[in-house]
C-alpha cells in the first residue's frame, strides 16, 4: 500500500493500467525528460510533448489534465522508485528515502545534470520540484515527529528542508559531486543524520 496520495490529476487508475496504457505513459513522460534537457519546463508545451512522443494531443487529454499534471506523475513515479524496496514502515523514514535518491542521482547523472542546466535555480520546473518535495517533507514530519525542531514551525522547518536539499542538488550535481559526497553535506547541513 502506498501512504503517500499521489498529487498528480491522472485520470486513470494508476494501479490497473492496461500495458497499452503503460506504453503510453511512458512515451509522454520520455518526451517530457527528454524536452527538459533541452529547455526550460516554463517553454514546454503540451503540443511539443506530443510532437515527440508521436501522439495526438486528444490522447494526452485522456490521461492529463495540462503539462504541470505530466510533471507531477513523473515526480510520483520518482517517489515510487524512492519508496518502492521499503516495507511500509519505512516509508516516511527520511534517512533511507535521502539515500535511494543519492543512489539514482549516480545512476542518472548525466541526464539529471542535463535537467538542471536547462531549468537553473529559481525556474519554474526548480519551485515545481520544491513545492512538490515540500508536500513530502511535510508527510515525513508528520509521521515522524521526532524529526521535528522544536523551536520552528513545521511548514517552514519542511520549506526549508525541500529548498536546501534541491540546492545542494544543484551545487553538487553540476561540480560531479558523488552520493556519498552529497550525503556528507546534507550532514552537515542535517539534512541527514
Amino acid at each position: 500500500m502506498d501512504y503517500y496520495p499521489k498529487l498528480t490529476r491522472m485520470k486513470y487508475d494508476i494501479e490497473h493500467l492496461t500495458l497499452g496504457k503503460k506504453r503510453t505513459l511512458k512515451a509522454m513522460t520520455s518526451a517530457l525528460i527528454a524536452l527538459l534537457k533541452k529547455k526550460e519546463f516554463s517553454d514546454i508545451s503540451v503540443t511539443e510533448i506530443c510532437e515527440a512522443c508521436m501522439l495526438p494531443k486528444s490522447t494526452f487529454y485522456n490521461y492529463f489534465d495540462d503539462k504541470y499534471d505530466l510533471l507531477n506523475f513523473f515526480f510520483d513515479t520518482l517517489r515510487y522508485y524512492v519508496i518502492s524496496s521499503y516495507s511500509p514502515s519505512k516509508y516516511y523514514e527520511a534517512e533511507a528515502s535521502v539515500d535511494k535518491m543519492l543512489e539514482g542521482i549516480d545512476l542518472y547523472h548525466d541526464e539529471i545534470l542535463a535537467v538542471i542546466r536547462r531549468n537553473p535555480l529559481g525556474s519554474e520546473f526548480y519551485w515545481l520540484l520544491s513545492n512538490y518535495l515540500f508536500i513530502m517533507y511535510e508527510r515525513v514530519l508528520q509521521k515522524n515527529p521526532s524529526y521535528i525542531i522544536d523551536e520552528l514551525p513545521g511548514d517552514i522547518q519542511t520549506r526549508i528542508g525541500a529548498q536546501t536539499f534541491l540546492t545542494v542538488l544543484y551545487w553538487a550535481i553540476p561540480a560531479g559531486k558523488t552520493a556519498a559526497e552529497i550525503k556528507s553535506v546534507m550532514q552537515i547541513t542535517s539534512l541527514h543524520k
